[in-house]
């Protein structure tokens, strides 16, 4: 006798018989969207008005803070602004605008949400948190240890996000199913969840065939309504408090498409999914996505249904792979077909066991699980290669090549001279580093001298940022069109003409802003120096009466020029900023390609 395990959803009776009628569901049932949700709502509030620049609040009701808030994390507060905060009893110390949100006034009884994050982590640490902590699913039905093998063994991907409202658990499951491409299950033989990457099925997995399936029991449907050409993933959410299914508001999309079946079926057929778990600069696990619900669906999937008897191999299971081969699936030549299956239902009967196995075939190359790519396709500012390989992928092995592409047209920058536009980061001793560029890293423009007033000197100009900062040994292969330039240091401010009552006196010019792609500022004077712009420094502005001119901000990786001198006494203009380095760490790096990209100091 065999003994199958459900949650127990509802009874009815007793009948005038004596008899009870109960209703009784699979685990999974307990991470619908009405009975769960993720993170579980806040009630806390803000005791009072607060501006944008406030960065302390305080909490009702008393003792809220103790009862539902972390130590530290994030909240939403009314829905409008995403903060970090620490926490001191009911105190909250914020870091305002954080996670692409803006800073603005909030009223007093506005709620303050916690947020739920996650950081590069293994989805099934994720699907375990959100069925464990907010399902309420008993721990004792997953084996973490094993699903992690499992990922690990066969994904090699890690997935982000921040939910900032409570949403759904099974909404929020089934869009991590899909992006990383699972199947979860509730094994009811064995009262466990489980856990599968979708992957092709071998051929020695377990056969259904004539001589064990029931004569005459096979049903083979066409499901031509799940077809797919396309598979848009879009990817890198933009904003967590705005919709998650609005396009636009995701940095980036991948398309995979196969125009030979549109051109074989005569109309193209396209699903598009919205992927908040694939964090920015994730092409490699948006293509990935795509590609798989591609291959599945390129061809119009089939679903059989069939009979089994009791005693015969293989026993059917529940998320099982299998190979069917039955009458009359042929192959072209007239050879009797085997199609890949999952058996995704059973139903048992007396003599045998209904079963529903849609095919699961895959089209196209397997994938590379060794692949540790970051894409970079659109234009950022100060990006960390560690920070960013880290939200994507588990920790590097010796045997990793790990790479970053910085695409043609795109550009990397900084905002503030102080910080390199790219960091490689901390990486262990083995790990094999190359960064392919194509764009542009350019270090921010340090802004112009102020002119100096009556009597005064000039002031300098700000020195230009750096544009790669490195301390680990790693490959620079350039191309063509590529830019690895320095920021232009600032211009001069020009001299202040004579002071007290002898005629000529004035302030001096401001001398120009450095370039870069966040250009350096003008600086201000008797008329303002003009700010940089991405590939050229600022002119400087005119001096009054007597006073000196302020200067040209440096070009990329150039230096900016002296202020001019005011007269009657002499007064010095500013020195010109210094020009921003291209590379801080050179001696890290081994370079290919034309040297003609880089423009800056090479130190280090």
């Amino acid at each position: 006798m065999e003994t199958r395990h459900f949650v127990m959803e509802s009874f009815d009776g007793p009948s005038p018989e004596g008899r009870f009628t109960i209703v009784a569901k699979d685990a999974l049932k307990l991470a619908d969207d009405e009975r769960a949700q993720a993170p579980k709502p806040s009630r806390g509030y803000l005791t009072a008005d607060i501006g944008s620049g406030t960065t302390s609040v305080t909490l009702l009701p008393v003792g809220i803070g103790n009862l539902e808030y972390p130590a530290s994390g994030y909240v939403s507060i009314g829905g409008k602004e995403i903060c970090a905060f620490t926490r001191s009893g009911d105190v909250l110390t914020l870091t305002r605008a954080r996670y692409n949100t803006a800073a603005v006034a909030h009223k007093s009884q506005d709620r303050v949400q916690l947020c739920l994050e996650y950081v590069g982590q293994s989805p099934a640490t994720i699907l375990r948190d959100l069925f464990v902590t907010y399902a309420g699913v008993p721990a004792a039905y997953i084996d973490l240890n094993d699903w992690q093998e499992e990922a690990s063994a066969f994904l090699g991907v890690l997935y982000s996000a921040l939910i900032p409202e409570p949403t759904g658990v099974n909404k929020l499951a089934s869009e991590l199913v899909q992006q990383a491409a699972l199947a979860v299950w509730w094994d009811d033989l064995h009262r466990q969840m489980r856990m599968r990457v979708l992957r092709p099925i071998l051929s020695d997995a377990a056969l259904f065939d004539d001589q064990n399936i029931l004569s005459r029991s096979m049903r083979i449907k066409d499901q031509h309504e799940k077809r797919l050409s396309q598979v848009w993933v879009y990817y890198g959410l933009v904003n967590p408090l705005t919709k998650a299914d609005d396009p636009t508001n995701y940095r980036s999309l991948h398309v995979s498409g196969d125009l030979l079946a549109e051109a074989d079926y005569g109309q193209p057929a396209v699903k598009k999914i919205y992927a908040r778990f694939i964090p920015e600069f994730g092409r490699q696990v948006a293509q990935r996505a795509g590609d798989i619900v591609l291959g599945q669906y390129r061809f119009p999937p089939r679903l059989m249904t069939f009979q089994t008897f009791r005693g015969v191999e293989p026993l059917p299971e529940l998320g099982m792979g299998c190979n069917v081969m039955a009458q009359p699936m042929q192959t072209d030549t007239g050879a009797p077909a085997v199609i890949p299956s999952q058996i995704t239902r059973i139903t048992p009967q007396e003599s045998g066991f209904l079963i529903e196995a849609p095919e699961l075939r895959f089209v196209g190359e397997p994938i590379d699980l060794g692949d540790r790519t970051i894409i970079i396709n659109s234009n950022v500012q100060n990006f960390n290669w560690r920070a960013s390989y880290d939200r994507l992928y588990p920790a590097p092995t010796v045997d990793d090549e790990i790479i970053c592409i910085i695409n043609p047209g795109v550009l990397v920058g900084s905002n503030s001279t102080s910080l390199a536009a790219f960091v490689l980061g901390d990486w262990p001793a083995f790990a094999n580093l190359t960064i392919r560029l194509r764009g542009g890293i350019r270090g921010k423009g340090g802004a112009g001298g102020k002119g100096g007033s009556a009597g005064s000197g000039g002031g300098n100009g700000s020195a230009g940022g750096t544009a790669l900062y490195a301390r680990h040994a790693f490959k620079l292969e350039l191309f063509e069109g590529a830019s690895l330039w320095g920021g232009g240091g600032g211009g001069g401010g020009g001299a202040g003409g004579p002071s007290g009552s002898i005629s000529g006196g004035g302030r001096g010019g401001g001398g120009g802003g450095g370039a870069g792609v966040a250009a350096g500022a003008g600086g201000s004077g008797n008329n303002p120096g003009r700010g940089g712009s991405a590939t050229g420094g600022g002119s400087g502005g005119s001096g009054g009466g007597e006073a000196g001119g302020g200067r040209s901000g440096g070009n990329p990786g150039n230096a900016g020029d002296r202020g001019g001198t005011g007269t009657n006494p002499t007064l010095s203009g500013g020195n010109g900023g210094g020009a921003g380095a291209a590379i801080d760490g050179n001696s890290y790096s081994t370079k290919t390609g034309p040297t003609n990209t880089l423009r800056g100091r090479l130190i280090n």
